[in-house]
């Protein structure tokens, strides 16, 4: 019969501790507190694939690594037998996953900088939402219309499908007024439209500057999360919706 011996863990605090262990397991809860959410950021924001991702792998991946961070947390206030009494190869192991917790968010931290603060509101074009479905930054290109939106600002949407472009110049239209097809025209991999907003009527991009905005009303999921947002701004794999107001 095989007898298991539970591991016995001695508390940071104890005496028996080496001062460096101690410090080791600080910094290895303060790096696993910072790179969880760089990495979270970096998968379901910045990397561009997670938008093809469905919910039962995004939530079952959240929640494996927020019970597997917090497990990891809790064990960082304590030390196995093991490691206290070992020498300086098994300190040397336990010492590189923190040293890589370390790197990863000093890389990762400044990407997830970038994109904050957002520009306020006073500052940003304010729109209605024109589509359902996710947002995912790109380049501008193909097929494409110039709205005017009147104040020097105009609206750019580009990757129009073939052939279904309605619209022509000087034409006024509406809210719900069909332009034309999403398609997969221009500088692109899948179909897609592109909208921006910019100061002139062209489509030279060497000649225009772009303008942040924000729109006036959406049901948007940022990560995991739906959230009905006014004057929001979107990032690379958020999920709008329209809000319908009665």
């Amino acid at each position: 019969m095989l007898i298991l011996r539970k591991k016995k863990r001695i508390p940071i605090g104890s005496e028996a501790v080496g001062v460096q262990l101690k410090i080791m397991k600080m910094i290895c809860a303060l790096a696993l507190i910072f790179v969880v959410p760089c990495i979270v950021y970096f998968l379901f924001v910045v990397f561009i694939g997670s938008s093809v991702l469905r919910d039962f792998a995004r939530y079952s991946f959240l929640i494996s690594l927020g019970l597997w961070s917090l497990l990891e947390i809790y064990l960082c206030f304590s030390v196995s037998e093991k490691l206290n009494q070992g020498g300086l190869f098994r300190k040397t192991l336990f010492a590189l996953p923190v040293v890589l917790s370390i790197a990863l968010t000093c890389y990762l931290f400044p990407v997830l900088l970038t994109t904050y603060p957002f520009p306020p509101k006073e500052e940003c074009v304010v729109l209605e939402l024109p589509f359902n479905g996710i947002w995912l930054a790109g380049h501008a290109g193909g097929n494409f219309v110039i709205l005017n939106i009147g104040n020097g600002k105009y609206v750019y949407f580009g990757h129009f499908k073939r052939a279904t472009i309605s619209v022509k110049a000087g034409d006024r239209i509406s809210a719900g007024t069909f332009i034309g097809s999403v398609g997969n025209s221009g500088n692109t991999t899948l179909p897609h439209l592109h909208m921006h907003v910019q100061n002139k009527p062209i489509s030279d991009p060497e000649n225009r500057i772009t303008i942040p905005f924000r729109f006036r009303e959406i049901q948007r999921m940022r990560i995991a999360f739906w959230k009905r947002v006014e004057n929001g701004y979107l990032l690379r794999n958020d999920r709008v919706l329209k809000t319908v107001v009665e």
